[in-house]
């Protein structure tokens, strides 16, 4: 048998950089979502909301990255898959920066949708950059990567975010948009804006 055609990384050797530069920012963009694994024990246990109200905000974040997910398709369709990743990344850091401020329910559950339709926004955009960067035969391997990006920053970071949450909650707060923050300066080592793929000439 051979080795070689059973390898499933066999692809991964001739992907381009930029391809490399998304999947880092798609893993350090995930690693940095700590507080929504946590959102409900922080409304529970320290802003003392009911159980069945702090568990709304799930549904709430669910329901702005549903709203989300069209606005930022179109979004990137005009200004190119690298603005929106950084315009998400950016705007999400952000709003988690003031989520912590906020103490009525409909002020903080109008940040929990508006942080949604924001964070959720870098999933269309990360992969049109990824059509923009890669030819037809590298897509599906490229596509693959992005996924593993997602479940290894998901599997770490909800690990550093409990230590955090354990020890100190503002913390938790500004470590997680910190990491948005550094993941939305990534995409500008790849030299390109992955130019849109819209009517829209988007920004060069």
């Amino acid at each position: 048998m051979d080795l070689h055609s059973i390898n499933p990384w066999r692809g991964v050797r001739g992907m381009p950089a930029d391809v490399w530069i998304i999947f880092a920012t798609t893993l350090v963009n995930r690693a940095g979502t700590i507080v929504l694994p946590f959102l409900v024990l922080y409304l529970t246990q320290h802003l003392g909301y009911a159980t069945g109200v702090a568990g709304f905000s799930l549904t709430m974040y669910g329901f702005g990255g549903l709203v989300g997910a069209p606005i930022a398709g179109w979004f990137t369709d005009r200004v190119g898959g690298l603005r929106a990743m950084q315009l998400s990344l950016f705007l999400a850091g952000v709003l988690l920066l003031i989520l912590p401020l906020a103490r009525e329910v409909f002020a903080v559950f109008t940040l929990i949708f508006l942080w949604a339709m924001v964070a959720e926004a870098v999933r269309p955009a990360s992969h049109a950059a990824i059509v923009a960067a890669t030819a037809a035969e590298h897509r599906k391997v490229a596509m693959a990567l992005v996924r593993l990006a997602i479940n290894l920053g998901m599997s770490v970071g909800p690990a550093v975010g409990g230590f955090l949450f354990a020890s100190s909650v503002p913390v938790l707060f500004v470590r997680s948009p910190r990491l948005m923050s550094a993941s939305s300066r990534l995409p500008i080592a790849s030299g390109h804006t992955w130019a849109p793929t819209g009517w829209s000439r988007g920004w060069r």
